[in-house]
């Protein structure tokens, strides 16, 4: 049973499937600037969990900027052109913001998601959930297994990994 409730094989993945699922569209609250044309540069929070022993791993910002500011400096270095400069720079302005709000909230984003982890009972292994703000709202905007996840081994201590063993290859009934 897939989490719709659909009763069929399910096969999901990286480079299985490519899956979108669009709920909603979140309108920008706070007129935030943009990078990577047009995405608004909203505080994220990237939170490790572990839905079998229901616990939080850890938590990362996912906007650190000792990984963006490399990544984007190096996109402008080796493809020189105004969007990758207006990327850097719009970055470099707003990753104090970024920054401060993130530490302003981590903890309550950290109790809201183990909320969520307790009284789920259909999903297992670890996973990240990466949560946006937008103003005073907080969305739940992705999920992907923990050790596929951009800082798994910055924020998910050695001693509590357990990486997901994927069987997802489905089982077809022969009847």
């Amino acid at each position: 049973t897939d989490l719709s409730g659909r009763k069929q094989p399910v096969t999901y993945g990286v480079s299985t499937t490519t899956d979108w699922c669009i709920r909603e569209y979140v309108k920008d609250k706070e007129n935030a600037l943009t990078i990577y044309n047009g995405l608004p540069l909203h505080p994220e929070y990237r939170v490790f969990v572990d839905f079998d022993a229901k616990t939080i791993l850890g938590i990362h910002n996912y906007w650190d900027e000792k990984k963006i500011l490399p990544h984007l400096k190096n996109l402008g270095e080796n493809n020189p052109s105004e969007k990758n400069l207006h990327d850097y720079v719009t970055f470099s302005a707003e990753s104090e913001r970024l920054n401060n709000e993130y530490e302003k909230h981590k903890n309550l984003i950290a109790s809201k998601v183990l909320e969520f982890v307790k009284y789920t009972t259909d999903l297992h292994g670890q996973w990240s959930i990466d949560v946006m703000q937008n103003k005073d709202d907080f969305w739940f905007i992705d999920m992907a297994l923990a050790e596929n996840s951009t800082y798994y081994n910055e924020s998910v201590p050695i001693g509590l990994r357990n990486p997901w063993k994927e069987d997802w290859m489905p089982l077809l009934d022969k009847g």
